[in-house]
């Protein structure tokens, strides 16, 4: 049938156009039906994509176990720069060699002294003052009577034990020459002071040792406190 004709039956229908019923079932039939088949095309797609990602997440845990792959550990503190100076690599790990200063009680470790001026340190283990050490320069470098050879700071020197006064107290002296500085220490314990006291004072003027630095003398003295020890 062509157009001509299809418009000739179409302009003589003079009743009213109504929609078949089952036409309309007919249609819905065939729309569910498409919906149906558009579904079970996609499913095996949707699987094999939750597939991949499986996989791929058990391997990554494989790897992170085995080690091939590392993560970033938070506890990880940063290195010093080979580049550093010695303060600024001190400055980056003061717990383990802390800059000595007046004022206040020293918690056990090791300490640095830039021998700007004098050092006096002292375990309080009396009412009287216990044991007490300083750390001092002088202009002369004349050998006391009655002072024997011994190592000080790692240098060659002198010690000398000092006559007890009247009222017990004792007087040591180490002196070393070191760098064209002459470098004294002094130990002062008071009578009642133990031997063991008297012995970890003597320890550690025994840790004390130069090494070189950039201030006036050119070299700055290291020793170890134990606990107990403070400056003022």
């Amino acid at each position: 049938m062509n157009d001509e004709r299809l418009f000739r039956r179409l302009a003589a229908h003079a009743g009213p156009a109504e929609i078949d019923p089952g036409f309309e079932d007919l249609l819905y039939a065939l729309l569910e039906r498409e919906m149906r088949r558009r579904e079970q095309s996609a499913r095996p797609a949707l699987l094999l994509v939750a597939a991949l990602l499986t996989i791929l997440m058990i391997s990554a845990a494989i790897a992170i176990g085995s080690g091939l792959v590392g993560l970033p550990r938070l506890d990880e503190s940063p290195t010093p720069s080979p580049s550093a100076t010695a303060s600024e690599q001190s400055e980056l790990a003061p717990t383990l060699l802390a800059p000595a200063s007046r004022g206040g009680s020293y918690p056990a470790g090791q300490y640095w002294w830039h021998m700007r001026s004098s050092l006096w340190m002292h375990n309080p283990t009396s009412d009287s003052g216990g044991v007490g050490l300083t750390i001092s320069t002088s202009a002369t470098s004349e050998r006391e009577p009655g002072a024997t050879a011994t190592a000080v700071a790692g240098h060659d020197g002198t010690y000398r034990l000092g006559p007890t006064d009247a009222d017990g107290v004792r007087t040591e002296v180490w002196t070393a020459d070191i760098e064209g500085t002459q470098v004294v220490i002094t130990l002062v314990a008071e009578r009642v002071v133990t031997e063991a006291e008297l012995a970890e004072a003597h320890a550690i003027v025994d840790s004390i040792h130069a090494e070189p630095w950039d201030n006036r003398v050119g070299f700055r003295l290291i020793f170890t406190l134990p606990a107990g020890w403070d400056s003022a």
